[in-house]
């Protein structure tokens, strides 16, 4: 082959693509890693072996890789963030009361979507963290908040967190959604970020995909929750109060107060902030600029 293109390379299990960039370097073949996750570079392993070109998605990845990997300057190219182009521009296939009657909420009031997490071993399980946040709401003086509608999104690696259904006590909670590998979960999961009025999680990539639809994203302190929050480098980003993502509340009842606001209108300073946030972290070539085109001249490049 003229070119070698390898993701992620770097993991938390032994992987063999260390073997094949090893063998493509002795033999001198172009050689290209790209960055797939926002965390891909701050929580996952070191690079050890430097490929002709690194692939990363903005400015603080290409600063990750030159300080934490030592790779040059020089053998990186910025490029947005390839594996978010797909939701750029795209609209719902169906209108708000079909989607409502498809997921199975009650009615077209309006709901949060709680987005499941990975979570990191020795992270608590996140249904005892979910129903600590869904009793809070359910206790909130205001009737907007207490009567919310949650539609509960598992992540896809960890539905089985969720089989015993003690979710359903707190009430009004609907459990919604596969993997979004193909055109129907990808609609699915689109349309319940677009007709949502805010998504809420712990530390999970829909925040991005969220924030590229334009909806409001929160997440709160707990001390259970350090590993994931504060002990975390990449949730750093996210979290920053004046360039980050994330509206984040010191505790539940912060937490709660935020989601008033949101439901009585998103705050412009905060579609603004996330607005900045997907610019500079996801599509930093212009927001009118799919990666996946920045991506494929930069393959092109390596591989002459």
């Amino acid at each position: 082959p003229d070119l070698i293109v390898i993701t992620p390379l770097i993991g938390l299990v032994a992987c063999s693509q260390i073997d094949l960039l090893r063998s493509a370097l002795r033999r001198r073949i172009a050689t290209a890693v790209m960055v797939w996750s926002w965390d891909h570079l701050s929580s996952k392993a070191i690079i050890r072996d430097i490929p002709d070109a690194l692939l990363v998605w903005n400015e603080v990845q290409k600063q990750e890789a030159m300080q934490m990997h030592r790779v040059p300057d020089a053998r990186i190219i910025v490029t947005g963030a390839q594996c978010y182009d797909r939701w750029f521009g795209r609209v719902p296939v169906r209108t708000r009361a079909e989607f409502v009657r498809h997921a199975g909420l009650l009615d077209e009031r309006p709901y949060v979507l709680w987005a499941g997490s990975a979570l990191l071993p020795g992270t608590p399980p996140e249904p005892g963290i979910f129903m600590r946040w869904a009793w809070q709401l359910r206790r909130s003086n205001d009737p907007a908040v207490r009567d919310l509608q949650i539609l509960l999104r598992p992540h896809p690696s960890r539905m089985g967190d969720w089989s015993d259904d003690a979710w359903r006590a707190v009430g009004n909670i609907v459990l919604f959604g596969g993997p979004p590998v193909d055109d129907r979960g990808r609609e699915d999961y689109f349309d319940s970020l677009y007709y949502s009025s805010a998504v809420v999680g712990i530390t999970t990539s829909a925040f991005l995909e969220a924030a590229i639809v334009g909806r409001p994203v929160m997440s709160f302190y707990a001390p259970d929750l350090v590993p994931e929050h504060e002990a975390s480098l990449h949730f750093q980003y996210l979290a920053d109060a004046e360039r980050g993502l994330l509206t984040m509340a010191s505790d539940l009842e912060e937490h709660e107060r935020q989601h008033a606001e949101v439901l009585a209108g998103p705050p412009a300073r905060v579609l603004r902030r996330q607005r900045n946030f997907v610019r500079d972290f996801i599509r930093p070539r212009g927001m009118d600029v799919p990666a996946t085109n920045v991506v494929a001249d930069g393959l092109e490049r390596v591989g002459r």
